[in-house]
């Protein structure tokens, strides 16, 4: 079995080898990524199984993005064999550490857990909970009825004024992290639906969302100013978010997650984002040295 490094054309149209999430990334009329390295096993019938690994600007980390063998040649350790084909290109490169990522219905068998640790990977744990359905699954909660008092106004994330852009990007230093940043990535905000939150004139908070599918939107980002959170102001903000969408009924879906290590909101969607109409996810993360 020769482990061989691939280019787009090769992999473009083949879902026996890339996950169906990664398949969209390789286009017969797309030049190479210089930042993915894609690997497959061959042996005299072709490819058996693939890899592809997204590479970091700095050189960290790189990122395993798709590992798949074809069902006729799995269980003869072609996919162990491709990680360490991957992982002896990333060290050379000076790569220092490959993280994973999957998911699993919530309360699910953790079948890849066993798969990546069995490859060197750490014992992976939970980063992000999801849940996805119908905004009639939560009709009736009690806390969809709260309201923000008549200090704080709500307003389109697209009012933005300049001079407010200015204030939030300021606040960044130290009063919310990049991840929660309302700028990253914001090409695909809906600056219609998404909200704004003053309190007294200033912007003290958001909540973005964008189109997932035509029928489903992404909660993607919701954050309000420290000041103000032990008052419930982001619930009622989520809330409001929520009433807007539903009363509009353009997207009758909605797709929200929060991040494992914030505890209260985990907690708040545990507790009420339970239904039999809403999917539970868990997505995993682990990681492998490559020293």
């Amino acid at each position: 079995m020769n482990m061989v490094e691939l280019s787009v054309a090769e992999l473009a149209g083949r879902p026996d080898l890339v996950l169906p999430g990664v398949a969209d990334l390789f286009q017969p009329d797309q030049p190479d990524p210089p930042r993915r390295l894609a690997i497959g096993a061959s042996d005299g019938d072709g490819y058996q199984g693939a890899v592809v690994i997204e590479l970091s600007q700095d050189h960290g980390t790189a990122h395993l993005r798709s590992i798949m063998v074809r069902p006729g040649s799995r269980r003869q350790g072609i996919g162990r064999r491709l990680l360490e084909a991957a992982a002896e290109r990333l060290k050379s490169r000076g790569y220092a550490q490959l993280l994973a990522e999957f998911m699993t219905e919530t309360g699910g068998e953790l079948t890849t857990a066993g798969f990546l640790q069995a490859c060197g990977f750490i014992s992976p744990q939970p980063g992000i909970h999801i849940r996805t359905g119908p905004f009639t699954s939560l009709q009736g909660q009690r806390w969809l009825s709260l309201r923000l008092p008549d200090e704080f106004v709500v307003a389109p994330w697209g009012n933005l004024a300049p001079s407010e852009r200015v204030l939030l990007l300021e606040a960044a230093s130290y009063e919310y992290p990049d991840i929660l940043s309302p700028f990253e990535d914001d090409a695909e905000v809906d600056p219609s639906r998404s909200l704004l939150l003053r309190y007294r004139g200033q912007p003290v908070g958001w909540m973005l969302l964008e189109e997932l599918e035509p029928r489903t939107v992404l909660f993607k980002t919701m954050y309000v100013f420290k000041r103000h959170q032990r008052m419930a102001r982001g619930v009622a903000l989520f809330a409001e978010a929520i009433r807007r969408l539903m009363a509009e009924g353009h997207y009758p879906n909605g797709m929200f997650f929060v991040e494992h290590e914030n505890e209260p909101m985990r907690r708040f969607m545990e507790r009420y984002f339970f239904s039999p109409d809403l999917r539970q996810e868990t997505m995993w993360r682990s990681y492998r040295t490559l020293p």
